[in-house]
């Protein structure tokens, strides 16, 4: 969040540590020397942790909030994944640029969230419905598709992580070259072409300084406009990626799968009244 000193009149941009906390009912000074029962601006409500548990457990049904509707999304949430959100103005005209140029914006063209970077070779949970290997995701498309069902590939994988991974590291540097050999030489023997972008399309432009963040969200939204989605469920950004698709009825059979060891799987069904909660 950007810093306003008019909406933030109570933070000194100066102060490197956030300077309020929660404390029970009250509102308390970092340095412990004040509290308030009013709220100050801004406020900590809680921890990226804490948020991320209450959401799992509430996309997964459970909790007071998906109690309250009966184990189901929260309307408001369904209208905002199926309507509201949005990129930026700006963003959006990078967008629209981005998919003329490349001849995607008639959606005929598939996503995969192949999430096979070093620190998801790291991350402890879900190993078995982890699939580390980008030719192995690459593989399953080709057996699920024996011919091309779109007109373009766009992979949106960090390659600065894969780039930046020591030698050492022979499955990352595995996929970085074989990531560089499907934007070179595309799908299906070369009749489909695969593109990327990311933070690299956005110098010079208004989000230059925070490239990393609009660019996941650029590629987040190219996801979702896709023909077909190919995911993962250790990913909580392809999970993400579902629900809006979920919520705008890009959820038919063939719209949306995702890779486990054993091959790919249609992730969701018509007939579901939520989007899948994210577990991992």
């Amino acid at each position: 969040v950007d810093y306003d000193e008019v909406l933030h009149d109570q933070y000194h941009i100066e102060v490197k540590s956030y300077p309020w906390y929660r404390k029970a009912d009250l509102f308390c000074s970092r340095d412990r020397t004040f509290c308030s029962n009013a709220p100050v601006r801004p406020h900590a409500l809680g921890n990226k942790a804490q948020f991320l548990g209450m959401y799992i457990r509430y996309a997964k049904g459970k909790g007071k909030l998906a109690e309250k509707y009966n184990g189901h999304r929260h309307p408001s949430e369904a209208l905002m994944l199926s309507k509201a959100l949005r990129p930026h103005p700006d963003l959006q005209s990078i967008l629209n640029q981005i998919q003329t140029k490349y001849a995607l914006d008639d959606g005929n063209y598939m996503a995969i969230h192949a999430r096979v970077e070093p620190d998801m070779q790291k991350h402890p949970v879900c190993k078995d419905k982890k699939v580390l290997n980008l030719t192995d995701i690459v593989d399953m498309i080709y057996q699920q598709w024996p011919e091309p069902p779109v007109a373009k590939v766009f992979l949106p994988v960090n390659r600065q992580l894969l780039e930046k991974e020591p030698k050492k590291n022979s499955m990352a540097k595995h996929n970085l070259q074989v990531m560089n050999d499907l934007r070179d030489n595309g799908m299906w023997k070369g009749q489909v072409q695969v593109v990327e972008f990311g933070a690299a399309v956005l110098q010079n432009t208004t989000f230059a300084k925070k490239s990393s963040t609009a660019g996941a969200m650029l590629n987040f939204f190219l996801a979702t406009e896709s023909k077909i989605f190919v995911g993962t469920e250790v990913s909580s950004y392809s999970h993400d990626v579902l629900a809006v698709r979920f919520f705008r009825n890009q959820r038919g059979p063939g719209e949306n799968f995702k890779y486990l060891p054993e091959g790919l799987q249609d992730w969701n069904s018509p007939s579901e009244e939520d989007p899948p909660g994210f577990a991992c």
